[in-house]
């Protein structure tokens, strides 16, 4: 096929005169540019709002991002304070209680924590903790929602975990 014929073809498709078919006198055709317009709207009002809901998703997650940085930031200090304490007590159930009660405190006024977390800073629950050995274990697990469930995620199940050398040095040094 030459240019020119190809160039005759196009013509021919784009010419309204050649679209036209036998239509009875009352019903109204319209063109078929004006029906590719139509379909150009269409496109947009189903395309935009996804590529929107997924920017804000994305966006969303320097927000996850900015809570589990909190969150570490929480759990280094309790379990710090918890590493300490553990030169003193040796009840597992008095070391979990000082390592919540820690963590609480850090995270009580703080709005996003509570904005974002399910329950709030409550919902962050310290039970897979380890308090055994030479170490102590937090683990923080918790569920961030999300502001608008968006193409059925609604929330994020996350964990974070510190491990901590506990102090029983300077004990072991006064019985000697």
């Amino acid at each position: 096929m030459s240019l020119w014929t190809f160039i005759r073809f196009l013509q021919m498709i784009r010419s309204p005169h050649r679209r036209e078919h036998k239509i009875p006198n009352n019903i109204q055709r319209a063109s078929f540019c004006i029906c590719q317009k139509a379909s150009y709207t269409i496109e947009a009002a189903v395309v935009i709002p996804l590529i929107a809901g997924y920017l804000v998703m994305f966006l969303f997650f320097f927000s996850i991002l900015e809570i589990q940085c909190e969150i570490d930031e929480a759990l280094m200090y309790a379990g710090r304070k918890t590493a300490v304490l553990s030169s003193v007590v040796d009840s597992k159930e008095e070391l979990f209680l000082s390592a919540e009660a820690h963590l609480l405190y850090i995270l009580k006024d703080n709005p996003k924590i509570e904005r974002s977390i399910k329950h709030g800073h409550f919902g962050i629950s310290l039970l897979r903790s380890e308090f055994e050995g030479e170490d102590v274990v937090l683990r923080a697990d918790y569920i961030v929602k999300f502001p608008i469930s968006f193409l059925g995620i609604g929330e994020i199940e996350l964990s974070s975990q510190n491990r901590f050398r506990k102090w029983t040095g300077d004990r072991q040094a006064d019985i000697e």
